[in-house]
């Protein structure tokens, strides 16, 4: 799909127009389930609040723990990272493995890699 920032105008406010649950309702898009398959032509408010109802409308955009985490939620992020750097050859190997199912092996050194085909 094709998300795009809100206009602004001078001094940082935001352009006229409708609030994003109107331009969604107006789309057609309110209250919908859309699939990662369908796209969205509408501007996207960074309103925590707006973010999060359009991914409770959605299911695959960011809601508000993804874009401004609590404490917890923090920490869970940092565990993975250090889990990832101890236990991988690289970030990439670990996205190749977990997105696309690409076959691993372990290295001398202990940590996992992706087989080269």
């Amino acid at each position: 799909g094709s998300f795009t920032r809100e206009p602004t105008i001078a001094r940082g406010r935001r352009a006229r127009g409708a609030q994003p649950a109107v331009r969604l309702a107006r789309l057609g898009l309110a209250g919908e389930n859309l699939t990662n398959r369908q796209s969205m032509r509408c501007q996207v408010s960074p309103d925590e609040t707006a973010l999060q109802q359009l991914h409770d409308q959605t299911g695959w955009t960011p809601g508000a723990e993804h874009i401004r985490p609590d404490a917890a939620s923090r920490a869970q992020k940092e565990l993975l990272f250090s889990n990832l750097d101890t236990m991988w050859a690289s970030p990439g190997d670990w996205v190749m493995h977990q997105v696309f199912s690409s076959p691993t092996q372990r290295r001398a050194d202990g940590r996992r890699c992706v087989v080269e085909a």
